[in-house]
């Protein structure tokens, strides 16, 4: 909620307290997460143009609706620390597809990015949080613990999703392809960064937009990790198509704009 005004920050404070109760509504009623129920709801988004009105007003941060940039939050990838900043609070996990939707009838569309990760540094970084429970500001899903109580390896990890890749996005969000999020049937946001490339570019964009400082936050636990050669390849084969994502963006030295 940087810069403000008064009028903006008490829009603010009622957009998150009406989202609060909406979405604990939705989560006792429904057992699932909230993001995944508004997902579901997309066919209906297409038709209805209330509904997608009063999605806007309780998932779209004031500052966004002030022409501000619109964050996709891509899990293990910095993200916790830069909703933060940018909103003072986290956006959430929704995907471009459905905010682009939620935001179709705006009087302008807002510009949108992104922050990608290398698989491999994402994978690792993903099962910490998974084998730890969760991390420093963020918990493992009760549901998702239960699940995976039996993993204590990568080999562990690797084997539960790979057994159900076929239904990866279905999974933790922390295990979900980054592409989930990131691409609307091949439309990408307006900018990715990607973790590591991108690092001072990324603090250049941030800093156009009020952020002239980015904590670290969500930090998985855990020492470092040394791959085999045969964990590094199903990484690679299991988020082939983050792979190919991230390299695209990689090749260039600015960040990937659509």
């Amino acid at each position: 909620m940087l810069n403000l005004t008064f009028k903006a920050r008490c829009s603010e404070f009622a957009r998150l307290f009406a989202r609060r109760i909406a979405f604990a509504i939705i989560r006792r009623a429904t057992g699932r997460d909230v993001e995944d129920v508004l997902e579901s709801m997309i066919p209906l988004l297409r038709k209805s143009p209330v509904v997608r009105w009063l999605l806007y007003l309780i998932v779209i941060p004031q500052s966004v609706k002030d022409g501000g940039p619109l964050f996709i939050h891509v899990p293990r990838s910095c993200g916790t620390s830069i909703s933060n900043a940018l909103y003072g609070a986290q956006i959430g996990h929704f995907s471009l597809r459905f905010l682009r939707l939620v935001t179709s009838d705006a009087a302008k569309r807002p510009l949108t990015f992104c922050v990608m990760r290398d698989p491999i540094d994402r994978c690792v970084s993903s099962f910490k949080f998974v084998r730890a429970g969760g991390a420093e500001s963020v918990k493992l899903d009760s549901r998702w613990r239960k699940e995976l109580a039996n993993i204590n390896t990568m080999v562990d990890y690797l084997g539960y999703i790979n057994s159900h890749v076929s239904k990866i996005n279905e999974l933790d969000f922390v295990m979900r392809e980054q592409v989930f999020f990131v691409s609307d049937e091949g439309i990408m946001p307006d900018y990715t960064f990607v973790l590591g490339v991108h690092d001072l570019e990324l603090a250049a964009f941030l800093l156009a937009h009020d952020v002239d400082e980015l904590p670290i936050e969500n930090r998985s636990f855990g020492e470092n990790m040394a791959l085999t050669e045969a964990e590094l390849a199903l990484i690679r084969q299991i988020y082939r198509r983050d792979d190919e994502s991230v390299n695209q963006a990689r090749l260039n030295a600015q960040p990937l704009r659509r």
